[in-house]
């Protein structure tokens, strides 16, 4: 762990985050990331706050995006102040199985022997990241560079569920379909680039008798690192799969 990384000791776990990557409004959240067995509204409010918080940096950290901003606030169930304190702690659980940014609420439940309620506390959360989009339109079958990329500061909310956050998860890809300006990337949208193409020549490694030889053979189909195609032997005209091995390479076992 980097000298300056923040360990944030919570109710789940100790976890280090760069210093830089933590909003001063989360950090503070955090540090109140605690159950209680009380129903003082105060003590809940902080309570449920820090536990919202630390949800929405262990998806950051899970997701690598970077925190540029944090805002949230929890309105309680009035139905709260009127319940008993529980005896045991109570537990928090979101709504849905989306990723934390995208909450609108938190269920608050007691469920020891004495009393039982599930009360639902309302969300409001905004997220704002750093994540990578096209810079400019990109066409289709285009390999995409450090320069075709910028990042820009979005709502995470907004954002619509796997999107690419690796930048080296996308440089070095081909597009599968047009990418608009500004979009960010999503898996559907990527494909490893092609090391050959249909009406390439391709050289072919193959074994006969213990020895290796290589023809040269035109490839019917296009493929990327690892995919297997169909290619036809240049001099027998025969047409067999190979496995694409490197650019224009290909070996048939």
């Amino acid at each position: 762990m980097n000298s300056g990384d923040l360990i944030l000791f919570t109710s789940r776990r100790a976890i280090g985050i760069p210093i830089p990557l933590l909003s001063f409004a989360l950090a503070a959240l955090l540090w109140s990331a605690h159950t209680v067995a009380s129903t003082n509204l105060s003590e809940v409010q902080k309570s449920v706050e820090g536990w919202v918080a630390q949800q929405v940096q262990d998806d950051l950290v899970e997701q690598h995006l970077e925190l540029v901003s944090f805002d949230l606030a929890v309105r309680l169930p009035p139905a709260l102040s009127q319940v008993e304190s529980c005896e045991d702690d109570l537990i928090f659980r979101f709504a849905t199985d989306e990723v934390a940014w995208k909450q609108r609420s938190v269920t608050i439940e007691c469920l020891n022997n004495s009393q039982r309620y599930r009360l639902r506390s309302e969300l409001t959360l905004e997220v704002q990241v750093k994540v990578w989009v096209a810079r400019f339109e990109l066409p289709r079958n285009h390999l995409i560079t450090q320069s075709d990329l910028e990042q820009r500061v979005l709502d995470a909310g907004q954002l619509r569920r796997g999107f690419v956050t690796d930048v080296d998860h996308i440089v070095g890809m081909e597009t599968l379909r047009r990418v608009r300006s500004s979009n960010v990337f999503h898996p559907s949208e990527l494909k490893s680039p092609s090391v050959a193409k249909r009406g390439d020549e391709i050289t072919v490694y193959t074994r006969s008798g213990g020895l290796e030889v290589e023809v040269l053979a035109t490839a019917l189909d296009n493929g990327a690192l690892g995919d297997e195609i169909r290619a036809r032997n240049l001099s027998t005209g025969a047409v067999f799969k190979v496995e694409l091995i490197g650019e224009r390479l290909a070996i048939k076992e």
